[in-house]
């Protein structure tokens, strides 16, 4: 499954000399938690220290997979994760990544006891649910036939995309969309490390998420960026008669501004992926892969709401996904909601997804792999 990331990813290897064999480069150890003291910790001091070493001029990495050489559970924690070397290691790392790159949750069931009620994450991740309805879960667009549901409906085959009801979040209130996959990892007991128990594929929703998130990661994402992407917030501008620009931060009640701008510091290969560029939802043919578009205030004012989104061109993804919509993809998981505010320098009230946006000043969504300003030209 490695093609739907081809020319996206830079994969450098970092194997440390140590003079006695004794230190852990990245200080790995376990026995950090109580409730299981086999899971790898380390020290993160120690880990951005040596890892900045390792990369003296840059950029660092936006994601981080030890291997390590002594037992241990492997875990992911943000942008790191670890696991042993051994003959599971392939597949411990796709699981691990799958948290780390594509923000997966855990669809085995366990009986690890962490001391508080972990259903509480049984909605907060692309796979993985608490909504057995298969006409509105979260990934209903890939469940073939609504009647006659995998794992769901009463005689209906294991084999395809459905509702699977245990994930780690809980046994009897949560659902997974397969019955195996990498994410699954292990036979129903939640055991590890054998690899026979292991289903070394992604499956249609975790493999839709992964590309989400690898199309976002090329510097796309309106706002919150990896550390190596300049967000395009910085990137937009209102701009005055006179010519002059503001970044959109900085707006001032009475800028007299008529067009806003956007400069978008990304590069693509538009075989893979296509820019595209929306007002009012509806995609701008003339300013197809384009980064430096304008779009000029209507005589008449008004609301008007304008976008980009990064479309993937081979296919893996398929979920519904307006733009000037933020529940939809996902139940809107890539998303931020549609904040509107009242005044142009964003010091007014906030509104989610208000009822009339004339009476709001400028709004946006940070979406799934774009995003959307909105701007009320008549209340500036």
């Amino acid at each position: 499954e490695g093609n739907f990331v081809k020319e996206y990813f830079n994969i450098l290897a970092v194997e440390p000399l140590l003079l006695d064999g004794t230190d852990s480069f990245v200080g790995l150890y376990t026995g950090c938690l109580d409730w299981d003291t086999s899971i790898y910790c380390w020290d993160w001091n120690v880990l951005d220290a040596n890892v900045a070493s390792a990369f003296p001029n840059g950029p660092m990495p936006d994601t981080i997979s030890i291997l390590a050489g002594f037992y241990g559970r492997g875990v992911a924690r943000g942008y790191v994760n670890a696991q042993p070397l051994g003959g599971s290691t392939s597949y411990i790392a796709m699981h691990e990544l799958g948290h780390s790159h594509a923000n997966l949750g855990d669809e085995y069931i366990t009986s690890d006891d962490r001391g508080f009620d972990m259903s509480i994450y049984a909605d907060s991740s692309p796979n993985t649910t608490t909504i057995n309805d298969p006409y509105s879960v979260k990934w209903s667009h890939w469940i073939q036939d609504k009647t006659n549901v995998p794992g769901y409906t009463s005689g209906a085959s294991n084999n395809g995309v459905g509702l699977f009801l245990g994930t780690y979040y809980s046994s009897d209130a949560s659902w997974r969309p397969e019955d195996y996959n990498v994410m699954y990892g292990g036979d129903y007991n939640g055991s590890w490390g054998v690899p026979e128990n292991f289903i070394s594929q992604y499956g249609p929703i975790n493999s839709e998420a992964f590309v989400i998130q690898t199309i976002a990661n090329q510097c796309f994402k309106q706002y919150d960026n990896y550390d190596n992407c300049p967000n395009v917030w910085s990137s937009i501008y209102l701009v005055s008669g006179d010519g002059v620009e503001t970044q959109i931060d900085n707006l001032q009640q009475g800028g007299s501004y008529n067009a806003i701008k956007y400069e978008l510091d990304v590069e693509f290969n538009t075989s893979n992926i296509e820019l595209n560029w929306y007002i009012n939802g509806v995609v701008q043919e003339n300013l197809k892969n384009q980064t430096t578009v304008s779009f000029t205030k209507p005589e008449d004012g008004g609301v008007m709401e304008y976008s980009y989104k990064a479309i993937d061109t081979q296919g893996f993804i398929t979920a519904p996904d307006n733009i000037l919509l933020d529940s939809d993809n996902y139940e809107g998981f890539f998303n931020s909601e549609y904040y509107w505010n009242t005044s142009i320098d964003w010091s007014g009230s906030y509104q989610t997804n208000p009822t009339n946006k004339s009476d709001y000043a400028i709004g946006y969504i940070d979406g799934t792999t774009g995003g959307t300003i909105g701007i009320n030209w008549s209340n500036l």
